[in-house]
């Protein structure tokens, strides 16, 4: 005998279930008992957990190392999540932005990849994850961070959490996946404050192929979808494209590449 049970809104845990039918001539059989176990489903979310700094000095030069921590759902360390941060320093800390750098790379085992900055100035800086790639999972920016400050001082020492949002630290633009294209690809953004924003798919004669974008928009992080094709719904050849993104003073263009 086969018996189909809906667990939808169970509570995790262990059930004993006690199964009694009828016979082919309609006779009552034995009462039967069976040990069902319910668990929580695989988890398809995963978040940025932490941002940590560290440093080290070596001669005249510091290091600034970035930390970052990627968990699932449940909180377990997920590995070979593909990241990539921005990395923003304010001299001052008056609020704007001097210099920035982009890292990416995949977590270990452990759920953490590290990102070093090089002969790093002192000041303040800003940490923000603009992307999170791993198969079958969502990034689920609601939880956990997605940035962290500090300060790296003259002799090296690392203040955690001192630093100013500058304005439009914030905003990022995030790597095209797939990359290349073949034959639509998504693209994920963050927003710093509320305002306008355009993202725009361009050829290398510089004439816009696509707007994607072009409204005022929330802070947050968004997903905006090319699928291959111009403003007039035409097919595009393959080849390569940029894609910009611009919000306030704040402007950036990557590549991609479109196949067909």
């Amino acid at each position: 005998m086969t018996v189909s049970i809906d667990v939808s809104g169970w509570a995790v845990g262990q059930y004993t279930l006690y199964v009694h039918g009828k016979d082919a001539a309609g006779n009552w059989g034995a009462t039967e008992s069976v040990v069902l176990d319910v668990t929580e489903a695989p988890s398809t979310i995963m978040y940025v957990e932490s941002i940590v700094f560290s440093s080290k000095v070596a001669g005249p030069n510091k290091f600034l190392y970035t930390t970052v921590k990627v968990v699932d759902g449940s909180g377990n360390p997920l590995g070979d999540v593909y990241v990539e941060m921005t990395l923003a320093w304010d001299e001052t800390n008056d609020g704007t932005v001097d210099d920035s750098w982009n890292f990416a790379g995949d977590t270990d085992v452990d759920g953490t990849v590290k990102f070093t900055l090089l002969k790093a100035p002192s000041g303040y800086y800003i940490a923000t994850v603009t992307n999170l790639i791993l198969t079958d999972y969502t990034w689920d920016t609601t939880k956990g961070v997605t940035s962290a400050s500090c300060e790296l001082q003259d002799d090296g020492t690392v203040i955690q959490g001192v630093a100013k949002v500058a304005a439009f630290a914030g905003n990022s633009l995030g790597s095209a996946y797939p990359n290349p294209a073949n034959p639509s690809t998504e693209i994920r953004y963050s927003v710093g404050l509320t305002g306008p924003v355009t993202l725009k798919v361009y050829n290398l004669k510089g004439q816009v192929v696509r707007t994607l974008v072009d409204e005022v928009k929330t802070s947050g992080t968004y997903t905006v979808r090319w699928d291959g094709r111009d403003d007039k719904g035409i097919e595009v050849s393959s080849g390569i494209y940029l894609y910009r993104m611009e919000a306030g003073e704040y402007s950036e263009a990557r590549r991609m590449v479109l196949l067909r």
